[in-house]
């Protein structure tokens, strides 16, 4: 019997490491101008949230939609972890870590670029999403399952068949 590096119910049917709860939470951190953005066009569109509405576009504007693209791409690597997946998934998952860090960069650029007053509470929001990304960088560069995570995929399935070319 294989030994397994971690407890056997983290790894899924194809014996690789599933992500965990903390990594799920990073994806959804990144993710959340997206959601945001929907939420706002919801309210916007049913023409209610008046001052709740405005609060949120202090905290998320559409350009801060921005860094959640590679992190999109990596949610989506994420939903196609299979045998059947493509080269170019494959290369999305091996480079998760440094798409996270790209998705930091780019979410702390924007903060940083921000005309928000420190002084309001949004100002104060968004510091905290500073630190947030900080940690969140060092906990995806520091953690020995997250590097394992990333670095495995289920390998591609080989057919029992030879492929016949027609003439």
């Amino acid at each position: 019997m294989e030994k397994f590096k971690y407890d056997h119910l983290r790894y899924n049917k194809y014996y690789i490491l599933k992500p965990n709860l903390l990594l799920l939470i990073v994806f959804a951190y990144y993710l959340k101008d997206l959601f945001m953005a929907l939420i706002v066009a919801a309210s916007l569109f049913k023409a209610r949230g008046g001052s709740s509405v405005g609060a949120m576009l202090e905290i998320s504007s559409p350009r801060m939609m921005l860094s959640a693209i590679p992190v999109l791409l990596l949610f989506y690597a994420l939903l196609n972890r299979h045998p059947e997946a493509g080269p170019r998934i494959r290369w999305i998952w091996h480079n998760g870590k440094h798409l996270i860090l790209a998705s930091a960069i780019l979410n702390s650029a924007q903060i940083l670029l921000s005309t928000t007053s420190l002084d309001t509470l949004a100002g104060k929001v968004l510091i905290g999403f500073l630190v947030l990304n900080v940690a969140f960088v060092v906990y995806v560069y520091r953690s020995e399952f997250i590097t394992d995570v990333f670095a495995q995929f289920p390998a591609p399935r080989k057919d029992e068949t030879p492929e016949v070319k027609s003439n």
